[in-house]
């Protein structure tokens, strides 16, 4: 019998032990959690301004690279009117000499889009065939020029 006692004493004791030790961890517990709740808290602030600022960053960068585009854009096409002789009208001048025409000289002013377009029609100009039928007796020539 002295060890039934013994044993409901030791398991008395160890009931009260657990108790108090659950009495003292309940308010660390309690204040455990409320940190938790303030470190979601900042993590969450935290978060925002840090979306704030990429966003922030993202549309200065899309406002330089819009500067980019848009001085490339206007030098591409200056280049590109440059190439083109649109700084001032491209004109395609034919001259005929000879018995080509009839006996005589003819020249002739035609205004073309562009060099490119002047340089293909003159060249088809000058070797046209129809002409004169006799290619001894064909002098035609042509030259591009720029000008208002």
């Amino acid at each position: 019998m002295e060890n039934n006692i013994f044993y409901k004493a030791l398991a008395s004791v160890s009931t009260v032990g657990i108790v108090a030790i659950g009495g003292l961890l309940v308010p660390i517990a309690n204040q455990k959690g409320n940190n938790i709740e303030e470190s979601v808290a900042n993590t969450r602030s935290e978060l925002i301004q840090a979306r704030k600022a990429a966003l922030d960053e993202i549309k200065a960068a899309r406002k330089g690279a819009l500067a980019e585009v848009k001085t490339a854009k206007k030098e591409s096409l200056n280049a590109i009117n440059k190439a083109g002789g649109q700084e001032g009208t491209v004109w395609l001048v034919l001259v005929g000499i000879g018995k080509s025409i009839g006996g005589g000289v003819g020249i002739e002013k035609i205004e073309m889009q562009n060099m490119g377009q002047c340089e293909l029609q003159g060249a088809m100009w000058a070797s046209s065939e129809r002409l004169s039928n006799n290619k001894k007796a064909r002098n035609v020539r042509y030259e591009c020029i720029t000008g208002k």
